[in-house]
């Protein structure tokens, strides 16, 4: 029984690629809140939801890196 709770569980993650059209370049991303995040994107994902999301190592002081839409990407 447990086999098959593993196998469901892992199909629902999303793919994450370390190569793609935004890895390795530094992004500036502003969110709707008005927050702005500046960092090298190092993997990409697609969401089963239908999206796509820029995982980037952010620079600045205490903040930790994090996966961001790429929608809120500024160019």
């Amino acid at each position: 029984m447990n086999q098959k709770k593993d196998k469901k569980e892992k199909a629902a993650k999303p793919k994450v690629k370390k190569s793609g059209k935004y890895v390795g370049k530094d992004l500036k991303i502003k969110l709707p809140s008005g927050a702005e995040f500046e960092g090298l994107c190092i993997a990409e994902r697609k969401i089963p939801k239908g999206g796509e999301q820029v995982f980037l190592k952010l620079t600045g002081p205490g903040v930790v890196s994090r996966y961001f839409n790429v929608e809120d990407i500024v160019d």
